[in-house]
């Protein structure tokens, strides 16, 4: 007896919840394209709003069906508020990130050496100058500056000390940036 009760409320929440989708999907669209002023994100909290209701029980459903647009312009309010958090909070993350990585390229001396201009020169001088070290040398300072590896991973490679190494990729720079000042 307890099994045939399963299907039974399972249907009837079916029935009402096409009920709603039928008769109110239009009105909470419009509501929803009101709030956001975008047909993209307007369908999309349409959508979370129908996601959060199949959640329902079929009691709670048949409740709101007596005076529904009270709970679903309290309803789409509360999605819009989650909605528009979301998306700040997600643009928020992309700037931090894509701030972040400019950052980096900002506080190298080459970038702030670098325009359209110089390019070719800056490029001919660093040849000139990594040409006069050696071949590791020259592999060393291009995965640091090129590849952003760490300066203990290529001292521990190269069999020197962090510092040795930091000192002889600051020679380098300081080098090119004499020759292009």
């Amino acid at each position: 007896m307890g099994k045939e009760k399963t299907p039974n409320i399972a249907i009837r929440k079916e029935r009402i919840i096409n009920k709603f989708y039928q008769d109110y999907y239009y009105p909470i669209y419009g509501l929803a394209l009101y709030l956001t002023h975008d047909k993209h994100d307007a369908d999309e909290l349409a959508s979370a709003f129908f996601e959060k209701i199949c959640r329902w029980s079929p009691e709670k459903l048949e409740n709101i069906d007596l005076e529904p647009f009270p709970y679903f312009g309290k309803i789409l309010g509360n999605l819009h508020i989650d909605f528009i958090r979301k998306k700040n909070s997600r643009k928020e993350r992309e700037k931090f990130y894509s701030n972040k990585n400019v950052g980096k390229m900002e506080r190298s001396p080459e970038e702030i050496l670098l325009s359209k201009e110089k390019i070719y020169l800056v490029k001919k001088i660093s040849h000139e100058v990594l040409a006069k070290e050696s071949k590791v040398i020259r592999v060393a300072f291009y995965l640091k500056t090129e590849r952003g590896m760490k300066n203990k991973i290529l001292a521990e490679s190269l069999g020197i000390s962090p510092d040795t190494f930091a000192t002889k990729i600051r020679r380098i720079r300081l080098k090119i940036k004499e020759k292009i000042g």
